[in-house]
């Protein structure tokens, strides 16, 4: 009879490298008593990755520098729990920031609004990923990018922004398709006010 532990790797295998999981993926194989020791010991043999509390990678391994096994990023983990819990999730805060390029600094915790539960989980003893129940409307957007600004300019005051700041949010404005009006309706009023100020 196949072991418990052959049966995980072997779905994590087809599923690929940098795949994320959780307990529950496998309790098909086992009792959660069962499936938690295989896990741990694949995180003792340095098979798989256990990144936070109840949540494992089958990690990447980066051969041309020597780097190794890559550990799954926040994004990665952050996606795996929205599609698990059947959720919906947008960068919120300085991580909104960072993905529209207003600030060059990655942020070391990550900030989502979601429809789905808040929670917060804590990745290798020193991150952080937090998601905040939002409001419907942050979901009602067509566009992504319509989405994002306002996520991003959500606790910041626009009338602080650099003027870098401002020439990176016209050049990704005027470089994308134009936010059609459904979408301009659902950003605050200043928001939506920059956003056509800053269009050629």
């Amino acid at each position: 009879m196949e072991s418990v532990e052959n049966k995980i790797i072997s779905k994590m295998k087809k599923c690929g490298r940098g795949s994320v999981f959780f307990i529950n993926d496998f309790l098909a194989y086992g009792t959660r008593s069962a499936v938690s020791k295989s896990l741990e010991r694949m995180v003792l043999q340095g098979s798989i990755i256990r990144a936070a509390r109840g949540i494992y990678c089958y990690p990447k391994l980066e051969k041309v520098y020597g780097l190794g096994v890559i550990a799954p990023s926040c994004e990665d983990i952050a996606l795996a729990v929205a599609k698990r819990d059947g959720a919906q999730i947008v960068p919120s805060g300085a991580f909104a920031q960072y993905q529209l390029g207003l600030t060059q600094q990655m942020p070391l915790n990550y900030h989502y609004l979601t429809n789905g539960t808040s929670r917060t989980i804590t990745i290798d003893d020193v991150r952080t990923i937090t998601f905040h129940h939002a409001s419907p409307r942050y979901f009602a957007f067509q566009t992504r990018l319509a989405q994002l600004i306002t996520t991003a300019l959500k606790d910041w005051k626009i009338e602080k922004l650099s003027t870098e700041q401002l020439q990176v949010l016209k050049n990704t404005l005027n470089s994308n398709t134009r936010i059609p009006v459904s979408d301009l309706k659902l950003m605050p009023t200043a928001t939506r006010e920059l956003i056509l100020s800053l269009y050629e």
